[in-house]
Parts: structure tokens; C-alpha cells; sequence
């Protein structure tokens, strides 16, 4: 086997492995949670800001009937809130409540937690190396997001051009 793929199995399986470590430390903060894997997608989803009805089916790969009812428990629930797209008034905009919004930012704390407290057992040497180890992966997965970002771009403008039936 070639180095360079060795490395990259070594890395994926340690990633595997510290991966298993951390979710059984914050499994009883999301297990604790009344919410599908499907709502926690919409929740995050709409983390990144409000989306349309459409934006988030399209985005979780199911109808738009499917996600209205969704978006009905999370809006019950008090997480997210509806209403009509100011640009176009057939649109449903979706957006997270203050409540959903702290719910994310709950979740990502205690991930940044758990990670603050593996790092404080590093020497400042180790701490160099994790530091320019994770610019390296950053770099890497902006130029991939990217990469996939010109990809639809060039996919919607191909169908652009494709004749309507």
C-alpha cells in the first residue's frame, strides 16, 4: 500500500475513533433531546439562517409536505417560527426562535467544551502541531466547499439551457 493512502486510512480511522470517544461523553445532552434526526437537520439548517419551505425539502432530500410537518413540531415546540417571504408572499420563510437558537448554540458549547478540555492535556508543542494540523484541514475543506459551490453553480446553468417540456 502507497504512504500517502495508508496516511489517509490512519487518519480516517483515528478520526472514526475520536469520533466514538466524544459521542459517548455528549450522548446524554443529545439524547436528553425530544427531537428527530430529521428535526435536528431543519434546526440546524436554519441555523445558518431563515430558509424557505423549499430551500429546506431540497436540502434534506424529502417533499415539501414532508418538511411542513417538521417545521409544524418544531414550531410547536417553539424552536422555529414561519411566516410569509417578504420578496414573494406564496413562499413560507422559515427561521429559528431565540429558543431554538439557544438550543444550537447549547449543542455547539458543549462539543467546544469537551474539545477546550482534550487540549488543555496537550503540551504547547502538541498544541502547535493540532493548531497547523487543523489550518491545513480548514484550508482543504473551503477549497472543497468551493469546488462543490461551482459545481452547482454549472449544474443549474446547464439546466438553464436544457428546453422546457
Amino acid at each position: 500500500m502507497e504512504e500517502r493512502q495508508r496516511l489517509v486510512e490512519q487518519i480516517l480511522d483515528i478520526n472514526c475513533q475520536m469520533g466514538q470517544l466524544m459521542s459517548t461523553k455528549r450522548a446524554s445532552g443529545w439524547l436528553a433531546l425530544n427531537l428527530t434526526m430529521s428535526q435536528l437537520k431543519v434546526l440546524f439548517l436554519l441555523y445558518e439562517g431563515e430558509t424557505t419551505m423549499g430551500q429546506l425539502a431540497k436540502g434534506l432530500g424529502v417533499t415539501l409536505s414532508t418538511v411542513t410537518g417538521i417545521v409544524d413540531h418544531l414550531v410547536a415546540e417553539e424552536l422555529v417560527a414561519r411566516h410569509e417571504s417578504p420578496l414573494d408572499r406564496r413562499q413560507v420563510v422559515g427561521c429559528l426562535t431565540e429558543k431554538g437558537h439557544q438550543l444550537i448554540e447549547r449543542l455547539y458549547a458543549a462539543g467546544q467544551t469537551m474539545m477546550a478540555n482534550m487540549l488543555e492535556r496537550l503540551t504547547l508543542k502538541e498544541l502547535q502541531t493540532v493548531a497547523r494540523a487543523l489550518g491545513v484541514l480548514y484550508y482543504a475543506a473551503s477549497a472543497e466547499q468551493q469546488a462543490l459551490e461551482q459545481k452547482d453553480r454549472q449544474s443549474s446553468s446547464a439546466r438553464s439551457f436544457l428546453p422546457k417540456s
